[in-house]
Formats: structure tokens, sequence, C-alpha cells
């Protein structure tokens, strides 16, 4: 059997750590600020101190020890007080409301903008004058004298 090279099971185990890091990332997404990086920061500690002790792991033995990412980050967020977690999903709330708000009224300005800059082109467009009528009236007296009087 072909013996493997030392380097490449300590980047074997980056990989396993830095999968598992992300996957907790990943669950941790209601949870904003300084909170979420403690939390972040605690579980990369203990991933660093389990990698210091053993050296051979893969990412099923980080799943193993520390339990699924998604339920190590549920276990952290049941724990978090509800008032932060109360506070960190209104501020989600208000800024969708907010993005929600702009793009109504972006519309609707749109709209007005549109409705005006038509009405300004069909005014316009009916004060152009493409041609103009001339008008020969002949009175009967003046056919005799053959003048002509242009209106």
């Amino acid at each position: 059997m072909r013996d493997r090279n030392p380097l490449s099971i300590r980047n074997q185990q980056k990989n396993s750590i830095k999968k598992y890091l992300f996957k907790i990332k990943r669950y941790l997404h209601i949870i904003y600020g300084s909170t979420k990086e403690e939390i972040y920061k605690k579980i990369e500690a203990d991933l660093a101190s389990y990698a210091e002790e053993y050296e051979n792991f893969t990412y099923d033995d980080l799943v193993d020890v520390f339990g699924a990412p998604e339920e190590l980050s549920a276990a952290y967020i049941r724990n978090q007080n509800a008032t932060a977690l109360y506070k960190a999903l209104s501020v989600k709330k208000c800024v969708l409301t907010a993005c929600l708000v702009t793009a109504f009224a972006a519309v609707i300005t749109g709209g007005i903008k549109t409705y005006l800059n038509y009405r300004l082109y069909a005014d316009v467009k009916n004060s152009i004058y493409a041609y103009s009528d001339t008008t020969i009236v002949i009175y009967e007296s003046a056919e005799e004298n053959n003048t002509y009087e242009e209106n």
C-alpha cells in the first residue's frame, strides 16, 4: 500500500475544516453582527484545537465529534437571547420592506414620468405646422379689371 504524503493529509484536514465552517456560516445567516462572529470564531477555535490534537481526520469525523453543522448552528441559535433574535429578524424585515417600498416608488415615478413625457410629445406634435393655407378670393368686380387680392 502506498504511503500518503503528510502534506496532502494536512490539506485534507484543512479542506474538511473549511467545508464544515462554510456550512456553519450558511446556517447562521439569521444572526447578525458581533454575535454571529463570536459564535463562528468559537467554533473555529474548537476545530483548530481538535486539528492540533488529532492528525488524521475527515469531514465525517468532524460531524461525528461536533455534530452536523445544521444541528450545531441550531443549538447556538436556540441558546441566543430571544430579544436579540427578534431584533435580528426585525432588521431583516425592515430592510426587505425598505427595498419593496423603494421599488414601488421607482415604478410609480417611472410611470408618471412616462405619462408626462407622452403628453409633452403629443402637445409638440399637434403644435407643429407642416403646411400653410393660402386663399385667393376673386371678386366679381375685380374680374373685369384683372386685379386679384390675396388673403
